[in-house]
């Protein structure tokens, strides 16, 4: 019998929302394909604590994740475990490739290091060193799998020397078809239309907008209400965001249930109404998949991003002006024939998304 490929997986900075559901699946499927041995560099959190018998584990220690100390992680520790497994592919997930000549394919989510954002934000300091990293690190990339085409004109735009761009969209998440029941959140109205807005603390995700909006809504007598889950230990933003609601939730018309466990996503999703993603900057959003998959009307930032990405399976609304999101969230409150079209969109949407034969397919092809 021939010996089964060895795939390395990087994924040691991958540990938070989308980037790690989308990961975790990847790796899932992998594993489930049993032709290959695999070696997996993680961070030591409890989602990959269910690939622990099944493949190689090597976690990072938390201290690797100081910014002092990221070289080391990156041109020493990696390095070591790569060479010595001898890979015949590289996977790396996450923010940046890693630094080694095997083969690598990686798989790019990072939209601040792939387009031009400055008239929507303004970007910091760490989004510009990770971009001028990701620029150092292309000579180690053999592919990059992008999520959407607009991804790849991005990085085409953006970077001179890339290697092949391929685009691969996301799986139907696994989480979504768990069915892990929770009791009902206390200070969830039921008698208001619920919109949950899925996501951690970021500047760039733009979830002050709810609050403006939530205030709208309250002047107008509107019954609506938003639903975050941020969590304090998101940063001194997310804090003072927080510290807002307390004062005042105009009514209840903005809560916060805080972080949500993987296997509680979908019983949370299929409380609430709609969802909306006001973000400023995406590279997909697995919001518009939930959003399609629950038959959930779907607000989202009316950018390019959202546009091309949902077309018609959603409601756009300016990012910027919350008077322009409440009448939104008016016009489409109800299950008018206009909003059941964009149901049977997003419904429709879902047949685009890959199969878990497309990433087996990908490590099985050739160099070319």
């Amino acid at each position: 019998m021939p010996e089964c490929k060895k795939i390395f997986i990087n994924a040691s900075t991958v540990k938070y929302s989308g980037g790690l559901y989308i990961g975790l699946d990847i790796i899932r499927t992998l594993i489930e394909c049993r032709e290959f041995k695999i070696m997996l560099v993680c961070p030591r959190i409890p989602a990959y604590k269910e690939f622990e018998k099944l493949v190689t584990i090597r976690y990072v220690p938390e201290f690797f994740y100081f910014y002092l100390f990221r070289p080391i992680l990156d041109f020493i520790r990696i390095r070591k475990y790569i060479n010595k497994f001898n890979p015949d592919k590289i996977i790396s997930l996450g923010n940046l490739p890693a630094v080694s000549r095997f083969y690598q394919i990686f798989f790019h989510d990072n939209a601040f290091i792939s387009g031009n954002y400055k008239n929507l934000i303004k970007l910091g300091l760490i989004q510009k060193i990770r971009r001028r990293i990701f620029n150092s690190r292309l000579k180690y990339v053999d592919k990059i799998i992008v999520q959407t085409q607009l991804e790849k004109q991005n990085l085409e735009i953006s970077f001179s020397d890339l290697p092949v761009v391929k685009v691969i969209p996301p799986m139907l998440p696994s989480h979504l078809l768990i069915k892990t029941p929770i009791k009902e959140y206390s200070h969830v109205n039921s008698g208001f239309q619920k919109i949950l807005c899925l996501s951690r603390y970021y500047r760039h995700k733009n979830i002050e907008i709810l609050y403006e909006a939530a205030e709208l809504c309250y002047n107008k007598l509107l019954p609506v209400q938003f639903i975050i889950t941020v969590d304090t230990s998101q940063g001194r933003k997310a804090r003072q965001l927080l510290q807002k609601i307390k004062k005042n939730d105009f009514g209840k018309r903005i809560i916060n249930i805080g972080e949500i466990k993987r296997e509680h996503l979908s019983a949370v999703i299929n409380k609430v109404d709609a969802f909306i993603l006001p973000s400023l900057v995406e590279t997909f959003g697995l919001n518009c998949i939930e959003a399609w998959y629950f038959s959930k009307p779907l607000f989202i930032a009316d950018l390019p991003y959202a546009r091309h990405i949902c077309n018609d399976a959603a409601v756009y609304f300016d990012p910027f002006d919350a008077d322009n999101l409440t009448d939104q969230i008016i016009k489409y409150s109800n299950h008018t024939p206009e909003t059941e079209k964009i149901l049977k969109n997003g419904k429709e949407k879902l047949n685009s998304l890959s199969k878990p034969e497309d990433i087996i397919e990908l490590m099985k092809s050739d160099r070319s």
